[in-house]
């Protein structure tokens, strides 16, 4: 251990290397390292011990030599070279010591590889998600084939000859099988009421002096009840919103626009009943010998009455025929059915991914019809001979007419939906739908389209949102 002396010379001494240094305000002393042994560490701590000399006012000279055992003091304060206390020293050394002992447990811990511990066996690995927001619109797009559709074709046949007066004695009368004319003379011949203007084209019209003219008709109340062509091609657009659901059932509402193309015809032939109706003029002596006889309005030529039963009460029958007159032709009828639907529907899933669906309400439209039709009315009355033939009288008529009805009724139904995807369905059906009918009336032809009790099978697609 070394001691510091003041020395009692004033004069100033450059500090040997290694030694104390002199300041302006004091002087320091040097240090030397003590051995310490320090509990708890493997190895002695070194500390350095250091003195240090208060500060003097006054710089003073310094001389070192190695003290007297006898005037020693070990209590004084010792600093280091560099001014650094000893404890301070003591206190750093320790820190890092601490640092040191750190790294070294932790690269140790870093470098050992510790095993995670064996998972226990739980049973199969679910993966949790979020759930999702239910879709609750539906929107579809279906073929439909329409069956049980209907058409009626009424007011079929019918022929009515223009109507023939009875009484008058300058009149102009035209029949099947012959004529009763105004002449030249305008049916006045020097006083004497009759007509050269006169015909017939059947022998069989001169009976007992008399000229028996005859003319035919029928009713046009005949029809062609019930004509279907299925099936009928269309398409439907639906929609559905889920307003309810319960424990294994949903409900909502739907509503869904349908169009029908409707092609309908008819060719059916029908016989039905004639009506002859015969009017008799009087010859006045005139003979014929049973044979045809045509004359013109100039003349001259045998006159005869010009009204019938002229010199009698005016005579008139009516004969009927069964069967005499036959109807052939053909009819068709094209629509354009645009329905609108609307109601609810009640849903079972059946499966996972199989349901089934029953739904009714109420169906409105429009039908916009087309008929076309041509005709022929044929009366055959063998009892009048022409040219040795049966006396055959025809009438055609060609007639066509668009009409448009209101429809209203209801529609009840039932479908199977599998689900292909989260979104995506397809979905087949069959319903039953009464929509009322549709009337078309051209020319005095009627026909009438069924809608009530038709049966609409359906095949599409749904998406989900």
């Amino acid at each position: 251990m070394r001691t510091i002396y003041r020395s009692p010379k004033p004069e100033a001494r450059r500090p040997k290397p290694g030694g104390a240094g002199v300041t302006e305000r004091g002087i320091y002393a040097a240090s030397r390292a003590e051995r310490t042994e320090t509990p708890g560490l493997a190895s002695p701590f070194i500390a350095l011990r250091t003195l240090k000399r208060h500060k003097c006012r006054a710089p003073a000279r310094w001389r070192y030599q190695d003290a007297p055992p006898s005037i020693a003091t070990p209590n004084r304060r010792v600093s280091s070279p560099f001014g650094i206390r000893a404890s301070h020293l003591l206190r750093i050394s320790v820190l890092g010591f601490r640092i040191l002992i750190a790294l070294c447990t932790g690269s140790f811990a870093c470098a050992q590889v510790i095993p995670p511990p064996e998972a226990p066996d739980v049973g199969p690995i679910v993966t949790l998600q979020p759930p999702r927001d239910e879709l609750l619109n539906k929107i579809g797009l279906s073929y439909q084939l329409g069956l049980n559709i209907s058409v009626d074709f009424r007011r079929l046949g019918g022929r009515s000859p223009a109507a023939i007066p009875l009484v008058g004695t300058a009149v102009n009368r035209n029949y099947d099988d012959g004529y009763n004319l105004i002449d030249f003379d305008h049916n006045n011949h020097g006083g004497y009421i009759g007509t050269w203007n006169w015909g017939n084209y059947s022998p069989n019209s001169i009976q007992n002096q008399e000229l028996v003219l005859q003319n035919y008709a029928s009713l046009g109340n005949l029809s062609s009840n019930d004509r279907t062509d299925d099936p009928h091609n269309g398409f439907e657009l639906n929609y559905s919103r889920q307003l309810y659901k319960g424990n294994g059932w949903r409900a909502g509402v739907q509503a869904a626009f349908a169009y029908q193309r409707i092609e309908i015809t008819d060719s059916r032939s029908f016989s039905t009943t004639a009506y002859r109706t015969n009017d008799f003029f009087p010859l006045n002596g005139v003979t014929l010998d049973n044979k045809a006889y045509t004359n013109d309005f100039v003349g001259p030529g045998p006159v005869i009455a010009s009204q019938p039963g002229y010199y009698y009460p005016p005579t008139r029958t009516v004969d009927v025929l069964p069967g005499a007159a036959s109807v052939t032709g053909h009819r068709e009828l094209d629509a354009n059915v645009f329905l609108f639907r609307f109601g609810p529907y009640f849903e079972v899933p059946i499966t996972e991914k199989l349901s089934g669906i029953l739904s009714g309400g109420l169906t409105i439209g429009v039908g916009d019809t087309d008929l076309r039709f041509r005709e022929n009315v044929t009366i055959t009355d063998p009892a009048y001979l022409v040219s040795g033939q049966p006396l055959t009288v025809s009438t055609s008529r060609v007639g066509s007419g668009s009409q448009d009805d209101f429809l209203v009724g209801g529609y009840v139904g039932g479908s199977l939906s599998y689900a292909v995807s989260e979104r995506v369905s397809v979905v087949a059906g069959a319903m039953f739908q009464a929509a009322g009918q549709a009337v078309n009336d051209t020319n005095h032809k009627e026909a009438v389209l069924k809608l009530g009790e038709s049966i609409l099978v359906s095949i599409g697609a749904t998406y989900s949102f």
